[in-house]
């Protein structure tokens, strides 16, 4: 299988900054999840200098302040409603969020001790590093899942594209190759007995994929929301949905902490989580509550937050679950060895 990467890596990085201005009444923004490799791999780098030089000091007492790497991603909405809800300091916590353009960017900072858990990392990425002994994270909770109707392949009316089976062959945009998109896309061709032998994956930031579309410079694009909408807008159709079948309600992200900090802070690591089972129920539960808080740390404004498709809140923790990935990564070549995620996981 090609796997091609467009040059100008700075797109992806000032991704953040960067606005869909496709999208229909507003401009909708949406830092993408799905990390650079080169600039994970970069992070990993500082991760293995830093481990060595040490890591954060000992706590003199009971940690009850946290720093939160934060993403303005629809994924991280709980942790913002447990903020504005106040679970956290019903727990004894008080916690500032910092936000960042991808949760690879604050891995320094995390051994370091900068700031203490990171939010929104994607568990491919996570799963890699932890595999390559990079660093040691656990996962503290479980962030997202994905939803059919927010994650999916689109191509233009008239491309000839209309099954799933028409894209072998085809290039199709990613916003990184040999991370999760790929690993869905190509999961699910194979169950249904496709080819993607002959598939070509471009990288192009989510934002640009729907001019590149539009131009024929791809067959297709496997977007995420609020892209996804934005593109439909413009005219774009969906022939395959990337979470269905072998990947229906795929894990996609959480929360991470080093395994060092959990064994230092296991009191304050169990206050965050209750706060967050509680936050990711709300969300689960009241989809107005998930509109309120969005325009609050991103910059889709709420009419728009109002349209867009949302992914799934899990509440706690599933080994099950996390183990779908890690299995489906060995499968697809993103790992040497299987891998086993329940040590990975973090229980007080």
């Amino acid at each position: 299988m090609s796997r091609i990467s467009v040059p100008d890596q700075a797109r992806n990085e000032m991704l953040v900054e960067r606005v869909s201005r496709r999208v229909d009444r507003g401009e909708v923004m949406r830092t993408f999840w799905f990390r650079s490799r080169a600039l994970a791999a970069l992070a990993f780098a500082c991760a293995l200098l830093l481990t060595a030089c040490g890591g954060a000091t000992e706590q003199s007492g009971p940690k009850t302040h946290l720093t939160i790497g934060a993403l303005p991603i629809l994924d991280d909405a709980p942790l913002f409603i447990a903020v504005q809800e106040g679970f956290f300091k019903q727990e004894g916590l008080t916690v500032s969020t910092k936000i960042v353009a991808q949760s690879t960017q604050a891995l320094p900072s995390l051994l370091h001790g900068d700031i203490d858990i990171i939010s929104g990392g994607n568990y491919v990425s996570y799963f890699q590093g932890n595999a390559r002994g990079a660093f040691d994270v656990q996962v503290l909770a479980a962030a997202s899942t994905c939803a059919s109707d927010a994650f999916g392949v689109l191509t233009l009316p008239d491309s000839g594209v209309r099954t799933p089976a028409d894209l072998a062959g085809k290039k199709i945009a990613v916003n990184l190759v040999n991370n999760v998109q790929t690993l869905l896309g190509d999961t699910l061709l194979k169950s249904s007995g496709i080819d993607t032998g002959g598939i070509h994956y471009v990288q192009i930031p989510f934002a640009e994929m729907d001019r590149a579309l539009s131009a024929h410079q791809v067959d297709a694009i496997s977007v995420v929301e609020p892209f996804l909408s934005g593109a439909q807008h413009s005219g774009a159709v969906q022939v395959m949905s990337l979470c269905t079948g072998p990947t229906e309600k795929f894990p996609l992200s959480g929360y991470f902490a080093t395994r060092d900090w959990v064994g230092k802070n296991p009191l304050a690591a169990r206050a965050f989580q209750r706060a967050m089972a509680r936050a990711q129920q709300v969300a689960t539960d009241n989809r107005a509550a998930v509109e309120r808080i969005i325009p609050t740390y991103t910059a889709i404004g709420a009419q728009d937050a109002q349209r867009i498709r949302l992914g799934g809140y899990p509440v706690g923790t599933d080994a099950e679950q996390l183990q779908r990935v890690a299995d489906l990564m060995k499968q697809g070549g993103m790992l040497d060895a299987p891998l086993d995620v329940r040590p990975l996981i973090y229980h007080p």
